[in-house]
């Protein structure tokens, strides 16, 4: 699972206005349709890192996804001080946002006259392959299918 968060919304790699509190990612999955907390290593597979910029959740390659499962990963966002800074000079017309440099622009969405921080870009996904369990682990069966799009998600509003 690729995260994409936005560069204001990351914690070193991109232009710092968000960070992202790698402490704080919590597992949960879904079976049946109850959702518990979930400790990955648990069953062998791996933790989610916070790097270029993007949550990944690699699982692991002898992991494998049971079938009806969801499985999530939650974390905590939150505009950085540049973000906060940025966002409320343009709500209160003290810069103007085509003066922005292109990747902050990038970074930041308008609604109704009213400027956020986009939290996530728009290619946020997940991909994964189709595997069997063979007596020497998890064995990948074919190429990994198309990609699924997460939907987008609310933009993280900075109060002025």
């Amino acid at each position: 699972m690729v995260d994409g968060i936005t560069g204001l919304t990351n914690l070193f790699a991109k232009t710092p206005v968000v960070n992202v509190d790698e402490g704080s990612f919590t597992y949960t999955k879904t079976v049946e349709g109850v959702e518990q907390s979930w400790n990955p290593r648990s069953e062998g597979a791996n933790e989610a890192v916070y790097q270029n910029g993007s949550v990944e959740w690699h699982m692991g390659d002898n992991f494998q996804l049971q079938d009806g499962v969801t499985y999530k990963v939650s974390f905590k966002v939150w505009p950085s001080q540049e973000a906060t800074d940025i966002v409320t000079d343009l709500n209160n017309g003290l810069i103007n946002y085509d003066d922005l440099e292109p990747e902050i622009k990038a970074q930041i969405q308008e609604a109704n006259g009213y400027y956020t921080v986009k939290t996530n870009e728009d290619d946020a996904h997940v991909t994964y392959s189709k595997s069997k369990r063979t007596a020497s682990g998890v064995e990948m069966l074919g190429d990994p299918l198309p990609p699924v799009y997460f939907p987008e998600v609310p933009p993280l509003v900075v109060e002025t």
